[in-house]
């Protein structure tokens, strides 16, 4: 790559941007949940994976990952906490 004049660091980095731009929300979360598991720092990322998993997987997790826009969040947040689950909301939010 190099006696190309292609740096192989952002040659990696675009590939994995490519990659990254088709995978579903649901892939994104489960891959940061078993890099957490792997770590050892999975007692929250747990707790979080749950809550991803009732209230967003079921609108949002098979929409890719670069199709997903702030109001689609926005909107499920508002949802959880108008059917009176406002910390969770508040939770969801701030991750």
């Amino acid at each position: 790559m190099l006696d190309d004049d292609v740096n192989p660091s952002t040659h990696k980095h675009i590939q994995k941007n490519k990659l990254s731009k088709t995978k579903l929300l649901s892939e994104v979360a489960l891959e940061w949940y078993a890099k957490r598991y792997q770590t050892g720092i999975y007692k929250e990322s747990k707790a979080v994976f749950w809550r991803l998993e009732k209230y967003l997987f079921p609108a949002l997790g098979e929409v890719p990952i670069q199709q997903i826009e702030p109001p689609m969040i926005f909107n499920m947040v508002e949802q959880i906490q108008e059917s009176g689950f406002v910390e969770t909301g508040q939770c969801v939010n701030s991750y």
